[in-house]
């Protein structure tokens, strides 16, 4: 029935993948060693639906005709870490390499151990990087590589090389194409990050949106960054991109809200660097200029903002009585000043949430009424963040618990997360989970 409904319809999804049809594969014919067909043997039973237990009698017998069989030594690390021996997994898969160190899935295999239960990032690097060398094409090794390079703090050209590779390799692997997205985002290649989400997640359009919202958070990061180090057209320029993506895709609600905050942000630290150059024309005595400058500030801005220091100025520029010239440089604000949303936007970039938090409160303390609405909204701004974290902290836990096999405390983990967080972004990622954790755990 689907197949026939598919059929039905007038546009197909499809991906287009280059590839090279001018292939030379030589062959060569030897026969097997009693040790490799052993390995084999061993090797094809464990990779049953249902793990034949006997396997590892075979893997064990191939090192008894042959103790240097690095690929049976390594089979035995893999059912040893089925079992959670991890210092028996360890110990073959050092015998494994230490036989068989030109074997691609040798040093595979203790690359993926040493990641994912070595606990020697190192290591494991050296033995993925390793296990390309050796086999270029084998597409599980760029993959694991790419998480190994992320898992060491490295952000640089290997670790992108090694993520487009993985994705050449497995170009519908959309767990894959959001690692190359991550890569290229912590770059800053914004170009090559769209280019990369409009040409993938074919018929996934969960994974698209999140795609298409890291753009977007990344854009309002760069632009948080550029502000919070003064760099006001700079971020300007990226703000914009980042409403104009907010505009062409489906972004959530807590995106748009972050972009109306980073345009207040904006707007006062403006101000206050004009208003600060037109109190360092007055202090000079070019009047001409400071008038210039206030009255243009003046005239954009809200009823009862900041004018009483401007006009205060004015009145002392045109000559008013009782408006004597001197006394101390007035602050742009006098409760939220320049330097106080420059370091707000340093500590949210920091990602210092309680940081930025505790500088509000105290901002709050001395703040202009007409500024009330400012901190306002940053605080909500961090309240949306920080539950969209806990969200992200629990959603992982269900994942990892997916891909244990635990479906049963995934399933809980679900329910328990969407009854909390119903309407928080990503809830629909974790609706669909929760159906596939309950269809297996139906199976079983």
């Amino acid at each position: 029935k689907e197949l026939r409904l598919y059929c039905q319809r007038d546009i197909f999804s499809h991906l287009q993948s280059p590839v090279s049809i001018e292939v030379d594969l030589p062959v060569t014919l030897r026969r097997m060693s009693h040790a490799d067909v052993l390995y084999r043997l061993g090797d094809l039973l464990a990779q049953q639906d249902e793990s034949r237990p006997e396997a590892n009698d075979y893997f064990e017998a191939a090192v008894e005709v042959e103790p240097r069989h690095g690929l049976s030594w390594s089979a035995l690390g893999v059912l040893a870490e089925q079992h959670a021996g991890w210092g028996d997994a360890r110990s073959f898969h050092d015998r494994a390499v230490k036989n068989s160190p030109d074997d691609f899935l040798v040093q595979y295999r203790a690359g993926v151990f040493l990641l994912e239960r070595g606990r020697d990032i190192d290591a494991a690097v050296i033995a993925l990087e390793r296990a390309t060398d050796l086999a270029p094409g084998f597409g599980p090794a760029w993959v694991e590589l790419t998480t190994a390079y992320r898992a060491s703090g490295e952000r640089g050209p290997e670790a992108i090389a090694a993520a487009e590779t993985a994705h050449r390799l497995s170009p519908t692997r959309d767990d894959i194409t959001l690692d190359l997205l991550r890569l290229y985002l912590a770059d800053d290649r914004r170009d090559d990050a769209i280019t990369l989400v409009e040409g993938s997640f074919v018929g996934s359009p969960g994974y698209r949106s999140r795609a298409w919202s890291s753009v977007v958070d990344n854009d309002l990061e760069r632009t948080r960054l550029l502000l919070a180090e003064g760099h006001l057209d700079d971020g300007e320029q990226r703000l914009a991109l980042a409403q104009q993506m907010t505009h062409n895709t489906s972004a959530p609600a807590a995106f748009l809200q972050r972009v109306e905050s980073l345009h207040s942000d904006l707007e006062l630290l403006r101000f206050g660097r004009r208003y600060d150059e037109a109190v360092e024309f007055f202090n000079r005595g070019e009047d001409d200029a400071a008038r210039t400058i206030l009255v243009d500030l003046l005239g954009d801005l809200p009823p009862e903002r900041q004018t009483r220091a401007i006009e205060s100025i004015l009145r002392v520029i045109d000559g008013e009585p009782d408006a004597p010239r001197g006394g101390p440089r007035i602050s742009p604000t006098k409760g939220v000043s320049s330097d106080d949303i420059q370091e707000y936007n340093r500590r949210m970039a920091r990602h210092d949430l309680a940081g930025a938090r505790e500088l509000l409160y105290d901002l709050q303390l001395r703040a202009r009424p007409e500024e009330y609405e400012w901190i306002d909204r940053q605080l909500a701004e961090i309240r949306v963040i920080e539950d969209y974290n806990r969200f992200v902290e629990r959603y992982n836990l269900a994942v990892d618990q997916f891909n244990d096999g635990d479906f049963a405390a995934s399933v809980k983990t679900l329910e328990q997360l969407l009854a909390e967080q119903p309407e928080v972004y990503g809830a629909d990622d974790a609706r669909e989970l929760l159906r596939d954790a309950r269809a297996e755990l139906d199976r079983e």
